[in-house]
């Protein structure tokens, strides 16, 4: 996006289009992802969300986050999918369906001042 208003519109596409579909596989299971999910199932209770991760470990970086992450996912309905790479949209969330939106919500390494004040 080149501009605010590419973006609004942008944003606003992604909106319309999660709204309208059956089923969103959030890819990552860092803090974003989850967030995202449970707010996407809190939101459109009826759809099928899921998370994807391409480790066994949800929330690596948070020492005994695992077990409770998991726990709170099944409680709300969240599809788990351990060692799985997205790559072409053909992630299934049953024997016959897949997915029908992808949201990355892979992290981001913050550098802030490091890159800032670089010379």
């Amino acid at each position: 996006c080149d501009t605010l208003v590419d973006r609004d519109e942008e944003f606003a596409q992604c909106r319309k289009e999660m709204k309208e579909t059956p089923s969103i596989l959030c890819i990552g299971a860092g803090e974003t992802g989850l967030e995202t999910a449970g707010w996407m199932k809190e939101h459109y209770p009826d759809k099928v969300i899921g998370v994807a991760m391409r480790g066994t470990t949800i929330l690596r970086g948070v020492d005994g986050a695992h077990q409770v992450a998991v726990k709170h996912l099944q409680e709300m309905d969240i599809n788990i999918h351990y060692n799985t790479t997205y790559t072409d949209g053909t992630i299934k969330y049953n024997d016959t369906d897949s997915y029908a939106y992808y949201l990355d919500c892979t992290g981001l390494k913050f550098n802030g001042p490091t890159e800032f004040f670089k010379t």
